[in-house]
């Protein structure tokens, strides 16, 4: 388990499964990576391996079962870290990701659901990498369906809570953002077409389909 070996060894476990993920995007099924020389702590790999966390073969490493669970853990509670300073908070830039770091190590598991429960179960981060789903994601998506929504897919009249925005455009993540469309507030779907007429506040915005699709929603119970 993570919980039993250093932050600075939790730390090398994350570049693994990290540097794993890239090399599976690239369309790479290797399950070994070598780490950049320097990044590789000797004392971190030794203490990885005697909780057979990971396997070496030289300087190629591989996460073991329960080494993957452990980084996957890791993973999650950064990203997720990220996604509540970013969005709740309003934290950016290089405090971010240092305050995202102390998050990894601090939060336990319970809470951590607690906090992606209340974040509307996101799936990625602010720098758009992907959020390992928890046993919470899960549970909420047998049980209740899908807690957040693209504000497309809200029906009209249909009223939420703003989770997240998400798109790679970051100009349309300003727009909305200085239309005040935040996470956190009240928006409600007047119409469909020919734009997606929608209030945040007092306030209405008609925008058009890749705009109204960048706003994830909290929906309420009818």
């Amino acid at each position: 388990m993570s919980e039993s070996i250093s932050e600075q060894t939790e730390e090398v476990l994350e570049q693994i499964w990290e540097a794993l993920e890239e090399a599976a995007e690239r369309g790479d099924e290797q399950r070994h990576v070598t780490l950049p020389p320097g990044e590789a702590d000797p004392g971190a790999l030794d203490e990885l391996e005697a909780h057979q966390l990971i396997r070496r073969d030289g300087e190629q490493l591989a996460l073991t079962e329960s080494g993957h669970r452990a980084a996957t853990g890791i993973i999650r509670r950064h990203r997720l870290g990220e996604r509540l300073l970013k969005d709740v908070l309003d934290i950016d830039g290089e405090v971010l990701e240092e305050f995202a770091c102390r998050f990894e190590h601090m939060v336990h598991q319970g809470l951590e659901e607690s906090i992606c429960t209340l974040l509307g179960h996101p799936k990625v981060c602010p720098h758009d990498r992907p959020i390992p789903q928890g046993d919470c994601c899960r549970n909420a998506r047998r049980d209740v369906g899908q807690l957040v929504v693209p504000l497309t897919d809200l029906t009209v009249g249909q009223q939420g809570t703003i989770a997240y925005l998400h798109s790679e455009d970051q100009g349309r993540l300003s727009k909305l953002m200085a239309m005040g469309v935040l996470p956190g507030t009240q928006v409600e779907l007047r119409r469909r077409a020919p734009s997606y007429l929608f209030t945040v506040g007092f306030s209405q915005f008609a925008v058009d389909e890749a705009v109204a699709g960048s706003v994830y929603v909290r929906v309420e119970p009818a």
